[in-house]
């Protein structure tokens, strides 16, 4: 959601009559994915996949993560806010790689057989952030965001910050392809636009 969305559009406008496919979908089927050969790369957390040789993986700059709720919600202002805090409020978000569940405390009880070694998910596993949007501005669950993902709602007062401050929580992303393959002349050109809307990305967050 960061970047990819700009990109391919930067692309279009640059190589026009290209036919693009593109998935939105959780990392652990992301990478099965791009095993079947069915898209030439993907962009999704790595952390999985950096020492798996059968992919090359190229990281992208660290953003760093918040955790939003509704206005009004229960955590909301809260100045001494600590982790376990959090334990009564289911929260949502994407399939969680182990070395986020492990900081969270929620490791042991959520790891699911059907995703990849190391991930698990929290109450609420969703594929896209603006669905998680949605079910935290109807309810007292927490999400879990990056960036300039939320500016317009923040504005807005729909959604707010938690007063949690967590140094660790961030994106551990990156480009990802096949190491046998050659990426195409087209592949090639999106990946040099991806690579110049995340610098911008990371000059503008910094």
């Amino acid at each position: 959601e960061l970047s990819v969305g700009s990109a391919v559009g930067r692309f279009s406008r640059m190589h026009p009559g290209v036919h693009v496919d593109l998935a939105v979908e959780d990392w652990p089927e992301l990478y099965q994915r791009l095993l079947a050969e069915e898209f030439e790369l993907i962009v999704a957390e790595s952390s999985n996949a950096t020492e798996d040789d059968r992919f090359l993986v190229e990281p992208l700059p660290v953003h760093a993560g918040f955790l939003y709720g509704r206005a009004g919600h229960p955590l909301a202002g809260r100045a001494d806010l600590t982790i376990a805090d959090l334990a009564p409020y289911p929260v949502a978000t994407t399939a969680t790689p182990r070395r986020v569940l492990d900081l969270i405390g929620r490791a042991d009880t959520l790891i699911r057989p059907d995703l990849p070694d190391g991930a698990g998910t929290l109450e609420l596993r969703v594929e896209m952030p603006h669905i998680a949007r949605l079910i935290v501005m109807e309810s007292d669950v927490v999400g879990i965001a990056v960036g300039h993902q939320l500016d317009d709602d923040l504005a807005a007062g729909r959604l707010v910050k938690l007063p949690l401050h967590l140094p660790w929580l961030g994106t551990s992303y990156g480009i990802m392809r096949l190491a046998h393959r050659t990426p195409s002349s087209a592949a090639s050109a999106f990946l040099a636009i991806l690579r110049e809307v995340e610098a911008e990305i990371a000059t503008r967050t910094s």
